[in-house]
């Protein structure tokens, strides 16, 4: 895990007022390894974020990790790790981030999602729910386990 390099740019103005941006096209500076231990795999894309920390499953070292200052592997800081490593069989991971109750929700564990709560920065709760569509609307995250949120029920028109 890391951040790109992007090549400098500059922004000067002109005697009309008119920015005029300076730099130079092509190839990435480089990347800046935050971590080398822990990642995402290519095909399971489980990352969320609060206003304060990054947060994804690691599905190669079977760990929830958390980036704040550093990388941290919150699921072994918080002593929850040897529950994941043996229950974790899950082939979509998911990973929801609820505002309104600043409430981290990891579905790594087939049937379950773990509730970490940033107030306290703890691990609280076991769900025996395993949703596969989740989305933010204002302060509200709506899940659901269905594949879809509406049914559009057709009627027979008489004629």
């Amino acid at each position: 895990m890391g951040t790109l390099r992007s090549n400098d740019r500059s922004v000067l103005q002109d005697v009309d007022n008119t920015q005029l941006v300076l730099g130079t096209g092509g190839v990435l500076d480089g990347c800046d390894y935050l971590s080398v231990v822990y990642g995402m795999k290519p095909d399971q894309f489980a990352d969320g974020q609060s206003n304060t920390h990054l947060y994804w499953w690691d599905g190669t070292a079977k760990e929830i990790c958390q980036l704040g200052q550093e990388v941290v592997p919150l699921s072994i800081a918080k002593n929850v790790s040897n529950y994941i490593h043996k229950n974790a069989e899950v082939s979509k991971p998911n990973v929801a981030y609820d505002n309104k109750y600043k409430e981290l929700l990891f579905t790594v564990v087939n049937n379950e999602t773990i509730a970490y709560n940033e107030f306290i920065a703890q691990f609280t709760s076991i769900y025996k729910y395993m949703p596969i569509f989740d989305t933010q609307v204002f302060d509200n995250l709506i899940t659901t386990n269905k594949t879809s949120l509406f049914r559009e029920d057709k009627k027979k028109e008489k004629g």
